[in-house]
């Protein structure tokens, strides 16, 4: 009973930024102001989603593909407050992972909160240190190879 898909409605848009506000800014104490109208929300190729269990709204992901090298960054990932250590991560990940598959992108990136390292490696991601983009405040988790082709 659950589906990943892009907001479509008022509704839905402000449940996706209410998430996102309140679970990475607001309970990390982000530095900064969250702004539900940055441009990268509506960039080709990016898409916000919002993760249901039923009827509720349980987590939120960005899902950029980049297409020149296949790959797909999963950004700002988040499961609303009182529905964390569920499940409901896993699954999102699982299927921001089919959508990103199923449009010719099934290599994955995604930079992790250092707390959240230890969900991505169950995931059967690793650190990626060397890469350029790495910030040891959000290590790079990357996850390639034949299987997720």
């Amino acid at each position: 009973s659950y589906r990943l898909s892009q907001p479509s409605t008022e509704v839905e848009w402000a449940l996706y930024h209410t998430i996102r506000r309140e679970v990475l800014w607001e309970a990390r104490r982000h530095q900064g102001v969250y702004n539900a109208n940055h441009p990268d929300e509506y960039a080709a190729d990016n898409y916000p989603m919002l993760l249901f269990h039923g009827e509720d709204a349980v987590g939120v992901v960005r899902i950029d593909l980049k297409r020149e090298t296949a790959e797909s960054v999963f950004r700002r990932v988040a499961i609303r407050i009182g529905e964390q250590r569920k499940g409901h991560g896993t699954v999102l990940m699982h299927l921001a992972e089919e959508f990103a598959k199923r449009n010719g992108c099934p290599n994955f990136v995604a930079n992790a909160a250092p707390d959240a390292v230890p969900f991505y490696l169950k995931l059967g991601y690793g650190l990626d240190p060397s890469s350029p983009e790495n910030d040891p405040r959000n290590p790079r988790m990357v996850k390639v190879g034949k299987d997720n082709r």
